[in-house]
């Protein structure tokens, strides 16, 4: 092999890692795009969906708290429903006797 062959083969892979770092770069590249994303999907997280998660799941707490409160209302007023339709049985028949 002449001193020229071996320039022009050591230039050939000269330039296939040149190619190989090129890509390598642009990929890095993508990643580091990539990275900034996740960073702005993170701090968009904790800064604005997780304080509302957290206030929606009070208010359904709270809301909770009122469907019981409304249940058992319901269940007292079913039974004055029950003692006012005796009350006026009873009253009905000592009217007719």
């Amino acid at each position: 092999m002449t001193d020229r062959e071996l320039l022009e083969s050591i230039a050939a892979r000269m330039d296939g890692l040149e190619n190989k770092i090129n890509s390598m770069e642009n990929k890095m590249d993508s990643m580091q795009s990539d990275i900034n994303i996740l960073k702005r999907t993170a701090v968009m997280m904790e800064t604005d969906i997780a304080p509302k998660v957290q206030l929606l799941l009070e208010n359904h707490s709270d809301l909770a708290k009122n469907v019981m409160v409304a249940k058992e209302i319901e269940a007292r007023v079913g039974t004055l429903e029950f003692d006012v339709k005796m009350i006026k049985k009873i009253l009905h028949t000592q009217k007719t006797v």
